[in-house]
């Protein structure tokens, strides 16, 4: 189905793939509830892609309130709602006049709007607000747990996070009853480590929730952070490939071997590598012989040499970035990538006096 912006009024209709209208524009925005988000691939505002989640599609008349509809446009569920939440246990929290209750997938209200405040419902259970105070009930509105929290989390795995107070953080079973108590630390390095995986600082976001290991889901959140930080981690390095960093993209392959398709891109950079240094070695030093030793430049741009060493001539373990690599008697002189020189060695007739050189054979890479 597609959405289409009326140009003059600033609302939303429905038309099916063939162009054909399903529905006038008559919503303000039409998309899954809380958002009226649209399909990425279509930049042309007059024709987007509406959200639609289990066949239904949050519509917003002219004054605000919100409804459901079908994929045929069907108004399932009636506009009066000041705010409407996703589905969960096929039940969502729908508001009236500041005030919370729950509707069924067949738009039947079971919980009349009566609630300061409400949570979706986990596991049979939903947090509520009353009196100022959050209490679990059922989906028949029976109250299972009292209201004296003054904060209180959904149960997952059988348990729930509550701030009793006078008393502090709690974790209690669903019939209310203490399991043990959380420091507020606890709690405060879970939210932390929620704000980061929400600021997309996935690899300290797992360390925080491995850290957190066994309360509430920071075991679930720890793996999910891990599949983000490698998904992040993986177009990083594709975007080095593609720039020709391959140093620094085969490095980043190689750190998530195993993920996707990162192994065969880490022997691709190692070609692409091996081809950049080919091309760049040719008419240059990349072998050189003194009177008794020896230098060869590697492929990623060091140096190595070999035998007498008594003048520091083979002192060349620090290089990188050399391009070209050439020997004296009893000296070694490296070109750098930048066009500045290296030098070691005899220098009793300054012939290893190029720390000033620069722009030497112009700039150049191996990459």
């Amino acid at each position: 189905m597609y959405g289409c912006q009326d140009g003059n009024n600033y609302c939303f209709g429905l038309y099916d793939v063939a162009g054909n209208q399903v529905t006038p524009a008559n919503w303000r925005t039409l998309g899954n509830s809380h958002n009226d988000s649209w399909d990425s691939r279509y930049n042309d505002p007059s024709t987007r892609v509406p959200s639609f989640s289990d066949g239904k599609a949050m519509v917003q008349n002219a004054n605000g309130l919100y409804g459901l509809i079908d994929t045929e446009g069907n108004l399932i569920v009636e506009v009066r709602w000041s705010e409407i939440r996703d589905f969960t246990e096929n039940l969502t929290i729908v508001v009236e006049n500041g005030l919370h209750g729950f509707i069924d997938t067949n738009a039947q209200v079971v919980i009349q709007p009566r609630y300061e405040g409400a949570l979706s419902f986990s596991e049979g259970l939903a947090v509520v607000k009353t009196g100022g105070l959050w209490q679990y009930i059922d989906a028949d509105n029976n109250v299972v747990i009292s209201p004296k929290y003054g904060e209180a989390t959904s149960f997952a795995d059988g348990r729930a996070d509550v701030f009793l107070p006078g008393t502090g953080w709690q974790i209690i079973n669903n019939e209310g009853r203490l399991l043990y108590f959380v420091s507020e630390q606890t709690v405060s390095d879970y939210n932390s480590a929620k704000a980061l995986m929400a600021s997309g600082d996935y690899a300290a976001a797992y360390e925080a929730f491995v850290a957190l290991a066994g309360y509430q889901d920071a075991d679930y959140l720890a793996a999910q952070a891990e599949a983000q930080r490698k998904e992040a981690d993986y177009l990083a390095a594709k975007a080095l490939l593609d720039a020709g960093a391959y140093r620094e993209a085969f490095a980043a392959f190689a750190a998530l071997s195993g993920y996707r398709d990162a192994d065969e891109l880490a022997a691709q950079t190692v070609d692409h590598l091996a081809a950049a240094a080919r091309d760049a070695m040719e008419g240059r030093g990349w072998l050189a012989a003194g009177s008794y030793h020896t230098a060869c430049l590697r492929l990623d741009g060091t140096v190595v040499a070999v035998d007498d060493n008594e003048h520091g001539q083979c002192g060349v373990s620090g290089w990188s970035d050399i391009v070209a690599v050439a020997a004296g008697s009893r000296h070694t002189v490296g070109l750098k990538a930048d066009g500045t020189v290296a030098a070691v060695g005899w220098n009793k007739y300054g012939q290893c006096d190029v720390s000033g050189w620069t722009s030497v054979g112009g700039n150049r890479t191996l990459e």
